[in-house]
């Protein structure tokens, strides 16, 4: 019951963020997962700024370079998308540090037949993701350049792109 409740006052946070539109109330809500992650304040962050970083990088890049040319630059908006994107994702990672998926989604078989799908293909993804950076690791006598991890990243990507479209057609035609 806690972690059905925790997920649907993690879904009405997140309509709640995304509706507000002041810069105040979004440092208050930031505020709050800081307090509410406690001991875990440093690991949610960690993973929080890696996640966003490059998003927020070229989001506000190209917002800053279009609205000048264009004389509209608000740096108000700017701090407003950053501060909004950062506190969705920690308040995110909070949830899921939280939340049991599977006690949340208990009371519906549908919900629990899609979750166990999703988390059976997430950790078929993570196990093949690890096995070809082991393999990388293994066949290299030194160190990869930059070039050859950005080749390995870009197969690796498209090899488990390739294999996630292929098994959700044969779930969908299984279903």
């Amino acid at each position: 019951m806690k972690d059905r409740l925790f997920l649907l006052l993690y879904f009405a946070a997140v309509i709640l963020i995304t509706s507000i539109h002041q810069l105040g109330f979004l440092l208050a809500c930031l505020g709050l997962v800081i307090i509410l992650s406690g001991k875990h304040l440093l690991t949610i962050f960690k993973k929080a700024v890696i996640a966003v970083a490059a998003f927020n990088l070229v989001v506000t890049i190209s917002y800053i370079v279009i609205s000048s040319l264009r004389g509209e630059m608000s740096p108000t908006y700017v701090a407003l998308l950053n501060l909004r994107v950062m506190t969705l994702t920690s308040l995110t990672f909070l949830a899921f540090d939280r939340v049991n998926l599977f006690k949340a989604l208990a009371f519906s078989r549908s919900l629990m037949h899609l979750l166990v799908l999703a988390y059976s293909q997430t950790l078929t993804l993570q196990r093949l993701f690890e096995e070809f950076r082991s393999s990388l690791k293994s066949r290299s006598l030194r160190r990869p350049g930059l070039k050859d991890l950005y080749r390995h990243g870009a197969s690796t990507g498209a090899y488990l792109t390739y294999k996630s479209l292929h098994d959700a057609a044969e779930t969908t035609q299984a279903m």
